[in-house]
Protein backbone atom coordinates (compact mmCIF):
# COMPACT_ATOMS: atom_id res chain seq x y z
CA UNK A 1 0.00 0.00 0.00
CA UNK A 2 1.39 3.20 -1.13
CA UNK A 3 1.81 5.85 1.62
CA UNK A 4 2.39 8.72 -0.16
CA UNK A 5 5.43 9.01 1.12
CA UNK A 6 4.41 10.32 4.16
CA UNK A 7 6.87 8.87 7.53
CA UNK A 8 5.03 6.16 9.66
CA UNK A 9 4.14 7.56 13.06
CA UNK A 10 5.58 6.15 15.91
CA UNK A 11 2.42 4.26 17.37
CA UNK A 12 2.15 2.65 14.01
CA UNK A 13 5.60 1.78 13.92
CA UNK A 14 5.46 0.52 17.46
CA UNK A 15 2.26 -1.60 17.01
CA UNK A 16 3.96 -3.37 14.06
CA UNK A 17 7.04 -4.21 16.34
CA UNK A 18 5.03 -5.63 18.74
CA UNK A 19 4.71 -8.63 17.79
CA UNK A 20 8.02 -11.00 18.60
CA UNK A 21 7.79 -12.51 14.79
CA UNK A 22 7.65 -8.88 13.05
CA UNK A 23 10.61 -7.67 15.10
CA UNK A 24 12.78 -10.62 13.84
CA UNK A 25 11.89 -9.89 10.54
CA UNK A 26 12.90 -6.75 11.17
CA UNK A 27 16.17 -7.49 12.64
CA UNK A 28 16.64 -10.48 9.79
CA UNK A 29 15.91 -8.11 6.71
CA UNK A 30 18.70 -5.36 8.76
CA UNK A 31 21.62 -7.72 8.29
CA UNK A 32 20.70 -9.08 4.38
CA UNK A 33 22.09 -7.26 1.47
CA UNK A 34 20.20 -9.24 -0.53
CA UNK A 35 16.18 -10.25 -0.66
CA UNK A 36 15.42 -12.97 1.34
CA UNK A 37 12.57 -15.75 0.81
CA UNK A 38 10.23 -16.59 2.75
CA UNK A 39 11.76 -20.20 3.56
CA UNK A 40 15.68 -18.74 4.75
CA UNK A 41 13.25 -16.24 7.45
CA UNK A 42 11.13 -19.41 8.84
CA UNK A 43 14.16 -21.67 8.89
CA UNK A 44 15.91 -18.74 11.04
CA UNK A 45 12.86 -17.45 13.15
CA UNK A 46 11.62 -21.30 14.00
CA UNK A 47 12.86 -22.47 17.21
CA UNK A 48 13.27 -25.87 16.30
CA UNK A 49 13.00 -27.51 12.68
CA UNK A 50 9.30 -29.18 13.02
CA UNK A 51 8.27 -25.08 14.01
CA UNK A 52 9.49 -24.18 10.58
CA UNK A 53 5.93 -25.18 8.46
CA UNK A 54 3.88 -23.06 11.27
CA UNK A 55 5.95 -19.94 11.37
CA UNK A 56 5.77 -20.24 7.55
CA UNK A 57 2.41 -19.95 7.72
CA UNK A 58 2.68 -17.03 9.84
CA UNK A 59 4.94 -15.24 7.86
CA UNK A 60 2.82 -15.58 4.95
CA UNK A 61 -0.38 -14.96 6.44
CA UNK A 62 -0.30 -12.53 8.50
CA UNK A 63 3.10 -10.89 9.70
CA UNK A 64 4.44 -10.24 6.43
CA UNK A 65 0.97 -8.82 5.00
CA UNK A 66 1.32 -6.74 7.60
CA UNK A 67 4.45 -5.56 7.50
CA UNK A 68 4.01 -4.96 3.48
CA UNK A 69 0.96 -2.97 3.89
CA UNK A 70 2.77 -0.17 5.87
CA UNK A 71 5.74 0.17 3.45
CA UNK A 72 8.04 -1.54 5.72
CA UNK A 73 8.85 -4.17 3.76
CA UNK A 74 8.20 -5.38 -0.01
CA UNK A 75 6.95 -8.68 0.05
CA UNK A 76 6.38 -10.41 -3.46
CA UNK A 77 4.16 -13.21 -2.54
CA UNK A 78 4.55 -14.75 -5.75
CA UNK A 79 7.85 -15.50 -5.99
CA UNK A 80 8.36 -15.89 -1.75
CA UNK A 81 11.03 -13.30 -1.37
CA UNK A 82 11.25 -10.32 0.91
CA UNK A 83 13.04 -7.40 0.99
CA UNK A 84 13.58 -3.54 2.73
CA UNK A 85 10.42 -1.23 1.76
CA UNK A 86 10.54 2.70 1.92
CA UNK A 87 9.93 2.93 5.26
CA UNK A 88 12.26 0.15 6.93
CA UNK A 89 15.00 2.68 7.90
CA UNK A 90 12.43 3.89 10.41
CA UNK A 91 11.06 1.25 11.81
CA UNK A 92 14.60 -0.60 11.89
CA UNK A 93 15.71 2.65 14.15
CA UNK A 94 13.09 2.34 16.18
CA UNK A 95 13.89 -1.20 16.60
CA UNK A 96 17.22 -0.97 17.75
CA UNK A 97 16.41 2.29 20.25
CA UNK A 98 13.91 -0.32 22.19
CA UNK A 99 16.38 -2.72 22.16
CA UNK A 100 18.86 -0.76 23.49
CA UNK A 101 17.20 0.94 26.00
CA UNK A 102 15.71 -2.86 27.41
CA UNK A 103 19.31 -4.17 27.32
CA UNK A 104 20.58 -0.87 29.40
CA UNK A 105 17.99 -1.87 31.96
CA UNK A 106 18.37 1.52 33.81
CA UNK A 107 15.12 1.44 35.44
CA UNK A 108 14.61 4.87 34.01
CA UNK A 109 10.68 4.02 32.96
CA UNK A 110 9.98 3.12 36.36
CA UNK A 111 8.04 6.18 37.89
CA UNK A 112 9.19 7.44 41.63
CA UNK A 113 7.65 8.80 44.56
CA UNK A 114 9.64 12.04 45.70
Amino acid sequence: MDQGGRPITTDAALRLLAERQRRAVVRRLADAEEPVTVESLAASLATTTSDVAGVRIGLRHSHLPKLHDADVIDYDAEDGTVRRGPRFDAVASLLRTVTAHRELGDGSDRSTSE
